[in-house]
């Protein structure tokens, strides 16, 4: 199953009436009342926001998502501030975007201890909330703030009597992270839980990811603004690299399958997973090789894996953290792209954005089904795994030996990969922005 073209336009970003239901919000072009004109960016300086204040935990340079909606803001003429992590790299990037960084740290904490997480969030959320009041905000300032954790949105609570509009852009549905992070939740757990959903309550409105959230977040907040911005690559030059990936038809080495896998290195992306297939298929004779870039809290572990099964020779793990732009040179050094994510609660409602990337740079991907993929990817684009397993993976790289069966599944992404274009999802996302500040307006 898939959705149209049509179906992502501004039926995407419906909201849902009062007591009503995600499936009625899907009906329903949009609730927020149409303004008619000119498109939002031609009208925002006699109605909407002159100024938007964005809050991330995480490093700016490398939250391709964030750096999106950023550009997209920036280009409709609006004013730009950004509180976040980073360095020196993430303040190039912030020059290149047009926007002012304010680093309120250089890295986020990764590690296993829930303490030292809320410590690390409790300690971005003072600074933070210190740095939104120093920005003096108005009344046509709007304050975006992206989550995990959700508890940034309590920063924000003492600009209210300023008058200014709050949005949670909801990345991930947090209490479910947590769940999936440490399976004994606890005490903390259930703070976790209360936290997300005050969070709700006290904003204005909700962006979030993909449909699958929209039903939970509308039996949260009934009533509430809820957006829907999909999660996919904004490098439009990415369709034709895929396109001429497909008319060149090389593979990356002459020895042998090369597979790739990039992104967050944690449990339950599966990178352990794809190392312990590459040692089956080794076992057996099989000539693969594989490519893993990123870094995380498993990143260690995933290291003594694969020098205890012996892999050293076959897997080139280059663990660093790195910018979006990389993936399109590291896409070009693989054959295959593999997604083996754990099913859980949160990943069963996810759409990866590694596999749409993949399918963007056309590049023929094996990953995990979740119910967004099939919705949005045409059938035949993605080999889903029976299972999240090593044996499961092995045999689908086994199946993509084949070099015209590699072909047909990145030829069936093309459709895929101009369907999710950005700039719809940037359309969207301007015109939900200026409702929601006609909506403010009348109130």
């Amino acid at each position: 199953m898939r959705s149209s073209a049509g179906s992502l336009g501004l039926m995407a970003t419906a909201l849902a009436p009062h007591g009503g239901s995600a499936s009625e919000a899907s009906r329903r072009e949009m609730t927020l009342p149409s303004t008619g004109g000119s498109p939002p960016s031609h009208r925002r300086g006699s109605r909407g926001y002159d100024r938007v204040l964005v809050a991330v935990y995480e490093d700016y340079a490398r939250d391709s998502r964030v750096r999106r909606h950023v550009r997209a803001l920036v280009a409709a003429g609006y004013r730009v501030d950004v509180f976040a992590l980073g360095g020196a790299e993430a303040q190039t990037a912030a020059i290149g975007d047009g926007v002012r960084l304010h680093a309120l740290g250089r890295r986020k904490y990764r590690g296993g201890s829930r303490l030292a997480y809320a410590a690390a969030y409790a300690a971005f959320s003072v600074r933070l909330a210190a740095g939104l009041l120093a920005a003096r905000p108005g009344g046509r300032t709007l304050i975006w703030v992206n989550n995990p954790p959700d508890a940034l949105v309590l920063a924000a609570i003492p600009t209210r009597p300023l008058r200014t509009t709050l949005v949670l852009d909801v990345h991930d549905m947090t209490s479910d992270l947590f769940a999936a992070k440490f399976r004994r939740c606890g005490l903390l757990g259930r703070m976790v839980r209360g936290t997300e959903r005050l969070a709700y309550r006290l904003v204005d409105g909700i962006i979030t990811v993909n449909e699958s959230y929209v039903e939970r977040l509308c039996a949260q907040v009934p009533g509430k603004p809820v957006a829907v911005v999909l999660n996919v690559p904004d490098f439009a030059h990415w369709i034709d690299i895929g396109d001429r990936r497909l008319e060149t038809d090389v593979d990356a080495s002459t020895d042998g399958l090369v597979v790739g896998h990039h992104g967050t290195i944690v449990e339950r992306f599966g990178s352990d997973i794809a190392v312990r297939a590459v040692g089956l298929l080794r076992a057996r004779g099989v000539t693969v090789r594989l490519r893993i870039l990123g870094d995380g809290d498993f990143a260690s572990g995933l290291e003594r894996l694969i020098h205890a099964e012996g892999l050293d020779e076959s897997i080139a793990f280059d663990r660093r953290a790195f910018r979006p732009e990389e993936v399109e040179e590291f896409s070009r050094s693989i054959d295959v792209g593999v997604a083996p994510y754990r099913p859980s609660i949160f990943i069963d409602r996810a759409l990866p954005v590694k596999v749409l990337e993949y399918v963007a740079l056309g590049v023929p991907v094996i990953a995990t089904s979740t119910e967004p993929l099939r919705r949005h990817v045409d059938e035949g684009a993605i080999l889903y795994l029976r299972e999240a397993s090593p044996e499961a993976v092995a045999e689908a790289i086994t199946l993509m030996l084949d070099h015209d069966r590699r072909r047909a599944y990145a030829t069936a992404g093309r459709a895929t990969a101009r369907r999710l274009a950005w700039s719809l999802e940037r359309d969207k996302l301007m015109l939900w922005i200026e409702r929601l500040a006609d909506r403010r307006n009348r109130h």
